[in-house]
């Protein structure tokens, strides 16, 4: 067999493997689903992202990858956090915020402690754009001030309706104990 033949079968695999490693971060935005997981239940437990105000409610986040390319901490995010019902068969959105945050973890990544992610988020208002400079490398920045929310309100709320409406509609485990807030001003 020529040495060309052998180059070629042994790249036949390589190219397999990173042809399946671009699907999966297209479709999630991150190379690996478990670390996507573990930000949305995070960010649940954060009173900036995640709070009650209706007690027959929901709470979910979804997240997209502002930076795919970057394969280590911190992670660079848009989040679309929603307490979410359903009434009459309708989904009603009763609050949320949405915005780009910087996820940093501090412990070892095979199981995600939550008590290890730490985030960092713009200010609302005029301290907005200052802020997004500050936190965000160039690259970031450019892809929040063209961000559409639309493809992730879409998947949140898919998501929601599916488990509300086999839920009876009246899931309440994602009790917070903070004071009802709306600090990106969605």
């Amino acid at each position: 067999m020529s040495r060309q033949k052998v180059i070629l079968l042994a790249a036949i695999p390589i190219a397999i493997c990173a042809m399946a490693l671009l699907y999966v971060r297209m479709y999630s935005g991150f190379g690996n689903s478990n670390l996507e997981k573990a930000i949305n239940n995070y960010l649940l437990t954060q009173s900036y992202f995640s709070w009650k105000n209706q007690a027959n409610s929901r709470n979910y986040c979804e997240i997209e990858n502002l930076d795919p390319g970057r394969e280590s901490f911190p992670v660079y995010v848009w989040a679309l956090c929603e307490e979410l019902s359903m009434e009459s068969g309708a989904l009603k959105i009763i609050s949320g915020s949405s915005g780009p945050v910087k996820i940093n973890y501090s412990g070892l990544t095979e199981n995600y402690d939550p008590s290890m992610f730490s985030f960092e988020a713009p200010s609302d208002g005029s301290r907005y754009a200052e802020d997004v400079k500050k936190i965000f490398p160039l690259n970031v920045q450019l892809r929040i001030r063209a961000h559409d929310i639309r493809p992730l309100e879409m998947k949140l709320q898919k998501i929601a309706r599916e488990e509300l409406l086999n839920s009876g509609g009246s899931v309440d485990i994602f009790k917070t104990n903070s004071t009802p807030k709306n600090p990106l001003n969605l």
